[in-house]
């Protein structure tokens, strides 16, 4: 349950913020008619009311509520009111910086008064409409990421050329989902295209790379007969997450953390998904070895816990004809993986969603993501070592993706 102080605060400052704002925009508006200055300052102070009164009722409501769909509806609505508004705060501070600057020199030098001739438009009008549209197109472009961006699934498909494959292997097709987040998700037959479109392509295995709820194993109510429809010849191999240890919630008796990850766990029996929790297995190939290595979240950061357990799960993988290991965060590719166990030649990651915005084409590749993580999305190589890092299936957070879409992968395996 989320503190009282902590709702207070957040309360305190969405008032403050609306009001602060309120009181630019009725300049701006100054010279509209009546009526028109009616309806806005109305649905202004209607929208303001209903974020101040959801801040009070939201973290009161069952956990199923709360952790469920009026919890995404309602991040929805706070991640757009920020990113609309905070653009427009900067400016509107820099109006009354200035502002404040012009009467205190005023006021020191009554005898040379600032003078505004020859102006077409005053600073003060100008920084407040700038205001505005700073806060109107990341609003917009937001916007179109949630509507559009969220459901958005794309292919990426790629050939990893690893020397020394053996002729059985080569052209054998991988496919790849990562963090599905099923408790952000409002739109179920969306989802159930992106499902659909994995299946039609029919890689001959399929990986998932953990995150498959955000924090509760209740998420997956309803979703389950969804993702079992995920198929493919040589099974569904998945590992864990970060957020699939319910790591993220309070609990008010360690028993029901305990009862919620072994939910976890039955649910991808449920759905035929081989889990893997540090362990190895071989997988034959028309006689060619396969040694699928698949550990629990470990990620070099030290907020992230680390349950994986590489040097254990690694076991004799050394005669294998091909080694493929599952980690969900690609920080693990670095810090151990390479370092230490050199002969993995393909590792399979998710975890940073390409930070769910930022800029992909032929021409450039841009995230915030890039800030945080060496490895963030694509394809990767080092030596004779590849990494591949999925954009993930889902989003939580920004309850959307704008110019970096969720990910299907297809990896086909070539002989260098």
């Amino acid at each position: 349950m989320i503190k009282f102080s902590t709702v207070l605060i957040l309360f305190l400052i969405i008032l403050g913020l609306h009001l602060y704002l309120y009181q630019g925009l009725k300049e701006v508006g100054k010279r509209a008619p009546r009526r028109t200055k009616i309806f806005l300052a109305s649905a202004w102070w209607v929208w303001g009311i209903f974020l101040m009164v959801a801040v009070w009722t939201l973290p009161y409501l069952p956990t199923a509520m709360y952790r469920g769909p009026a919890r995404s509806i309602m991040m929805t609505f706070f991640f757009l009111d920020f990113a609309g508004k905070i653009p427009m705060l900067l400016f509107f501070l820099i109006d009354d910086l200035g502002r404040g600057i012009r009467w205190l020199i005023k006021k020191l030098s009554p005898e040379n008064p600032e003078s505004t001739i020859g102006e077409k438009i005053s600073r003060k009008a100008f920084l407040k409409k700038a205001g505005v549209l700073a806060g109107g197109l990341p609003f917009a472009g937001f916007s179109f990421g949630i509507i559009h961006g969220a459901y958005d699934y794309q292919w990426r498909k790629v050939q990893a050329y690893i020397p020394g494959l053996p002729r059985e292997l080569d052209g054998f097709r991988i496919g790849q989902l990562s963090d599905i987040h099923t408790g952000s998700f409002l739109n179920k037959k969306a989802v159930e295209g992106g499902v659909r479109m994995f299946s039609e392509e029919k890689p001959d295995i399929a990986f998932f790379t953990g995150d498959l709820v955000n924090n509760l194993a209740s998420e997956m109510k309803g979703w389950v007969d969804v993702f079992a429809k995920v198929k493919a010849p040589y099974g569904v191999h998945s590992v864990l997450g970060n957020h699939d240890y319910g790591d993220y919630s309070e609990w008010k008796d360690p028993k029901d953390k305990v009862k919620n990850f072994n939910r976890v766990l039955q649910v991808h029996k449920e759905m035929d998904w081989q889990l893997m929790r540090n362990e190895k297995k071989e997988i034959l190939i028309d006689g060619a070895r396969i040694s699928l290595i698949g550990v629990e979240n470990w990620g070099a950061r030290h907020r992230f816990k680390k349950y994986g357990d590489l040097p254990n799960s690694y076991g004799n993988s050394d005669d294998a004809d091909l080694r493929i290991l599952l980690s969900h965060d690609p920080s693990h590719w670095d810090a151990q993986v390479r370092p230490d166990f050199p002969n993995i030649e393909l590792t399979l990651s998710g975890h940073t969603h390409g930070f769910q915005m930022g800029i992909e084409n032929e021409f450039m590749k841009w995230s915030p993501a890039q800030f945080i993580y060496d490895q963030w999305a694509g394809l990767y190589k080092k030596g004779n070592q590849h990494l591949y890092v999925n954009r993930g299936f889902g989003f939580i957070g920004y309850p959307g993706r704008l110019g970096i879409a969720p990910e299907l992968t297809l990896i086909e395996l070539k002989k260098a």
